[in-house]
């Protein structure tokens, strides 16, 4: 007998590990919002609903408590009857999981942060030779919930998750993005302006932009998939090797901007459906390094507005991804030869040569 109350606990117990080797990863501010999610998904509070402040602070106690005696434990293998599997053995687990309606995740988030969940399978579909899978409630999760997660030849779309998201960029946009934010609701039907919204219509909006934006969420991790530009293998010792600094930031904004600019990504896939008001919350929601290397999406993005030019959005995807290519190549050929000079050497010049031309633009 398979118990999943047990499978639960297992991997609720590895998530609480990993929030308590990672917190410090975090800045203040990125931890509490990840802590005030995560309290909200443990209570069913929608995104968009607060709770009395007591109760969520003495949530956090309790929550960085418990961190305090897990930090120095091992992440525990997941035992499923009489067989015991790594909690990064995903395929082996969702051989028992699948058949009940369950998926099991598991990998490596920014800075290299494990990250866990189980949820609910609501549908399955076969893109480009994929499999994605789209989750609807979340059984477990850990402080870091990313909305889209690539494994192989998978994908795995988490609907509650990209909930929370869409609402926290929303809620707390920049003030460089709210031009953009404030179309691309108005692109629905719905108020650009967000501030004395009561619950129904706040509930309205997600429930309004949630199907497109997880569509272009998928497209997103299908161009990841098809594109080769950025090798992987390299890419992945680039980011164990320089994980939480700048160099892993850009190597990550890169790899993003070449998932969304090819000719099987987000991008062109808003394009194709001509959808825009998911181009304006692509606009509206860049950021980091992602925005340092396409920064001419915002202008193309303003004249589009006026003319409704798609090809213009596209020639800009096109030049865009391009411009990520040269990036890769020349990350790479110093990542070569910082092997003979060493990673100090590798950091020390990226940071020179690529990272602060484009900080100081």
């Amino acid at each position: 007998m398979i118990s999943i109350n047990s499978i639960a606990k297992q991997v609720e117990k590895n998530c609480d590990i990993s929030d308590a080797k990672y917190c410090g990863f975090y800045s203040v501010c990125n931890l509490t919002m990840g802590l005030r999610n995560l309290y909200k998904w443990k209570k069913g509070i929608v995104p968009w609903l607060e709770d009395d402040h007591k109760k969520v602070a003495a949530w956090i106690e309790e929550k960085e408590n418990l961190w305090e005696k897990l930090v120095n434990n091992d992440f525990e293998d997941i035992r499923i009857g009489e067989n015991r599997y790594s909690p990064f053995d995903i395929k082996e687990i969702n051989f028992y999981l699948r058949p009940r309606g369950l998926l099991y995740g598991a990998g490596y988030a920014r800075s290299l942060k494990p990250t866990f969940f189980l949820a609910e399978i609501e549908d399955h579909r076969s893109i480009n030779g994929l499999s994605v899978y789209i989750l609807n409630h979340e059984l477990i999760r850990d402080l870091f919930a990313a909305p889209g997660l690539l494994q192989e030849n998978e994908i795995f779309v988490r609907k509650e998750t990209l909930a929370y998201f869409l609402w926290d960029k929303i809620n707390w946009i920049k003030s460089s993005g709210r031009k953009a934010l404030k179309w691309a609701l108005e692109q629905y039907g719905l108020p650009g302006d967000i501030t004395d919204l009561g619950p129904e219509e706040k509930s309205r909006i997600v429930e309004k932009i949630l199907p497109h934006e997880m569509e272009a969420l998928i497209y997103h991790e299908i161009g990841e998939a098809g594109d080769e530009t950025f090798d992987r293998e390299i890419w992945q010792e680039i980011i164990r090797s320089f994980n939480h600094t700048p160099v892993e930031l850009l190597a990550r904004g890169i790899k993003d901007v070449l998932a969304d600019t090819t000719e099987k990504g987000r991008l062109k896939h808003i394009i194709d459906q001509k959808n825009k008001g998911s181009l304006g919350f692509y606009v509206a929601f860049l950021d980091g390094f992602s925005k340092l290397i396409f920064p001419e999406i915002v202008s193309e993005f303003e004249r589009f507005v006026l003319t409704e030019r798609w090809e213009s959005i596209d020639a800009a995807r096109k030049a865009a991804y391009i411009n990520a290519t040269r990036y890769v190549e020349k990350l790479i050929s110093l990542y070569h030869t910082g092997k003979d000079k060493g990673p100090d050497w590798f950091k020390a010049v990226v940071e020179k040569e690529l990272i602060e031309p484009l900080t100081q633009k």
